[in-house]
């Protein structure tokens, strides 16, 4: 038996990985119906702004195209290694090949990145709702060219994720990672931690402003009341969903940056597999972000309607009041 089929006999037979391509799988089996309520919600929300319900529309698709394409490629890997392996003569057979690996894997990969560059278009977006309050109602094209520009910037990032990859060879295990990348590999990694630590910082630079707008502008026009609110309104439902980007983006690059970097080497192949796929968080991010999203949008129009309540029982009380001290 040469190498790679002892190879492909350890990464078969490790049950680690067979245990966690099960959980992972089922997980983004829950996540993917949560994630298609979460698109109905948003597309008839007329609370958000058009631009805010394309960038999150268009987040939540892409992070289905991953959830299905990782259904799909863990489930055939279980298949691979617990209903064909038994049956054949040699661990060679299941060996796949990488030109084939490569589309499998693409959209998976490529959702990763989409993911990761979902909050800063939301703080892009609101940035422009904010300095052009007045006008910006009018304004339906902003969230398309953003999506344009983050579509196209995450195919660049994927062009570097698969720089140097090899076409028209065995593998043992549909997967772009490996031990020891080159600088161009590791870029995409670094320009998800910048991208994410700035829409960290910005989240609260804006909400503040907003904030400091809202009261200094109590009695301004009414179109540039409305969008400040409508800004406020977006940032207190995105703020726990874009902290959970943050989180699980933040976890993802950094642990597979320094992982496959300096220690993916020292270890076992099939540990290797085992790891790098549970690092990849989107399955139960997706879970939470569906999650907090509704709870705390839930939770802002109850305050909306009992903030609006109250308003009316003031006015009632004070017209009544004031009819009876012209009686």
């Amino acid at each position: 038996m040469n190498t790679s089929c002892e190879d492909m006999l350890n990464v078969a037979t490790y049950k680690p990985l067979s245990i966690s391509l099960l959980i992972l799988s089922t997980i983004s089996t829950i996540a993917v119906p949560m994630l298609i309520f979460l698109i109905r919600k948003i597309i008839f929300n007329s609370l958000y702004h058009i631009n805010t319900r394309v960038i999150i529309v268009a987040h939540c698709i892409i992070l289905l195209g991953h959830l299905i394409n990782r259904i799909f490629l863990h489930a055939s890997d279980l298949y691979r290694f617990l209903i064909i392996y038994p049956d054949v003569e040699s661990a060679c057979d299941i060996l796949l090949n990488s030109t084939n690996c490569f589309f499998y894997r693409m959209i998976f990969n490529y959702g990763i990145w989409f993911s990761g560059t979902t909050a800063p278009c939301i703080i892009v977006e609101r940035f422009i709702a904010t300095k052009t309050p007045i006008s910006y109602h009018k304004n339906r094209i902003t969230g398309i060219i953003l999506v344009f520009v983050q579509f196209f910037g995450c195919i660049g990032l994927s062009f570097m994720t698969y720089y140097g990859y090899v076409f028209g060879q065995q593998k043992l295990y549909c997967m772009t990672a490996k031990p020891n990348r080159d600088l161009i590999n590791t870029l995409p990694f670094v320009a998800i931690i910048i991208l994410q630590i700035f829409s960290f910082i910005n989240l609260y630079v804006l909400k503040k402003y907003n904030i400091h707008m809202k009261k200094m502008l109590e009695r301004g026009k009414l179109t540039r009341r409305y969008q400040i609110e409508e800004t406020l309104r977006s940032l207190k439902t995105l703020t726990l969903p874009i902290q959970t980007m943050f989180i699980s983006q933040m976890l993802f690059t950094t642990n597979t940056f320094y992982f496959q970097r300096y220690y993916a080497a020292e270890i076992s192949t099939e540990l290797f597999f085992t790891l790098s796929e549970s690092i990849v968080l989107l399955p139960e991010y997706t879970i939470i972000f569906v999650f907090t999203f509704v709870k705390i949008e839930n939770r802002i129009n109850i305050e909306r309607i009992t903030n609006l309540n109250e308003r009316i029982n003031v006015k009632t009380d004070a017209y009544f009041e004031q009819y009876k001290n012209h009686w």
